[in-house]
């Protein structure tokens, strides 16, 4: 759970502007990275003092921030006093810190478009996009120079500097207080100018991500923690690459299944004849009998996509015979004659009509 500001800072919601700047200063001299080298906890609750301050010194800042708890605790007020209308109420879970000192990074969703081949092979294929990142000019403070940023250049912090205009005070390690800042440890806080106080910034990415075999359009790969990165440690997001398969010149698939259309000709149909179709791999060749039905289907079993159950999808062969769609003069003649010639005209009765057949 977040932090409150206020209790990071160790003062009340209604201290003064002095109040907090002296709980800053107290606390910023506490954890300076200066005084505490080798303990990377202290360089983090220096950070955290610093937003706190950067926060609540802004008088427009700390309003919002404080409208935030105000409303945050009335909700868990209300929560709290619906659950004791039950005559064994559970246990009030201690409330949710509010959020506004921290944020959760966004997911990031791209479309990989792949070949039908790539997806029942599976790849490993290069995504590129941009993504938020912590900012490395300010270290995701959103504070010119970082944390340090916000300490006077002169003291570092302390408030005070050696007193070099009167001897016995230089000869005794005396100081006096720092003219730069007034004593008060600080200098003004700017925005950072590389990401505009935001803390974050929009760089370009590439990574590599794995397509397992069998995957389908409209699938999603899910890679955890690179989307983009979240404000004063808010989780990162996570990436959605949503699979888009290009269309085959081939196959329609449905699930694991694959269909290929195809025509015979009227001489292919009448005696019969080996057809050929593509698989992914390689092709496969079917027999199509003699007076078969003009419009059929043949199934190989196994030449599919992967399933996810290990096994492999079928090849639907649907084939039909083939009709053109225009002809010439002389093949309308052609055809006329053949017509005309036994086997092929129409067995009809002087009215014109089809006989029934009776047994």
């Amino acid at each position: 759970m977040a932090k409150n500001l206020y209790e990071i800072l160790e003062i009340n919601h209604d201290a003064s502007g002095r109040q907090i700047k002296d709980a800053y200063r107290r606390l910023a001299k506490k954890y300076h990275p200066d005084v505490n080298p080798d303990n990377s906890h202290a360089a983090e609750q220096f950070k955290e003092v610093a937003h706190a301050y950067w926060i609540l010194s802004d008088a427009e800042r700390r309003k919002t921030y404080t409208y935030t708890i105000i409303h945050t605790k009335r909700d868990t007020a209300k929560k709290s006093r619906v659950k004791k209308t039950y005559k064994e109420a559970k246990p009030k879970p201690p409330p949710e810190a509010p959020k506004a000192r921290s944020k959760e990074g966004e997911d990031i969703v791209v479309r990989m478009f792949l070949s039908l081949e790539e997806l029942a092979a599976g790849v490993t294929a290069k995504v590129k996009y941009q993504r938020n990142q912590i900012c490395k000019l300010c270290e995701g403070t959103g504070i010119a120079g970082g944390a340090e940023g916000t300490l006077c250049s002169a003291c570092r912090g302390s408030g005070e500097v050696p007193d070099l205009i009167n001897a016995d005070a230089r000869r005794n390690g005396k100081t006096m207080p720092c003219r730069k800042c007034g004593g008060s440890g600080l200098q003004p806080m700017r925005a950072c100018s590389n990401c505009e106080g935001r803390g974050r910034t929009l760089q370009d990415v590439t990574i590599k991500v794995g397509i397992p075999p069998g995957t389908s359009s409209k699938d999603k790969i899910v890679v955890k923690g690179q989307g983009h990165e979240g404000v004063v440690g808010g989780n990162t997001g996570d990436l959605r690459v949503v699979i888009n398969q290009k269309p085959h010149r081939y196959f329609e698939r449905h699930g694991a299944d694959l269909t290929y259309h195809c025509n015979i000709t009227f001489t292919q149909w009448l005696e019969g004849c080996d057809l050929i179709a593509p698989t992914l791999n390689n092709s496969v060749s079917l027999t199509i009998e003699p007076n078969s039905m003009p419009e059929g289907i043949l199934k190989v079993h196994g030449k599919g996509m992967l399933r996810k159950n290990g096994e492999f999808g079928d090849l639907i062969v649907k084939y039909s015979l083939c009709v053109p769609s225009e002809l010439n003069r002389k093949q309308k003649s052609l055809l006329k004659r053949l017509e005309a010639t036994e086997g092929f005209s129409l067995d009809l009765d002087e009215g014109g009509f089809k006989l029934r057949k009776i047994d």
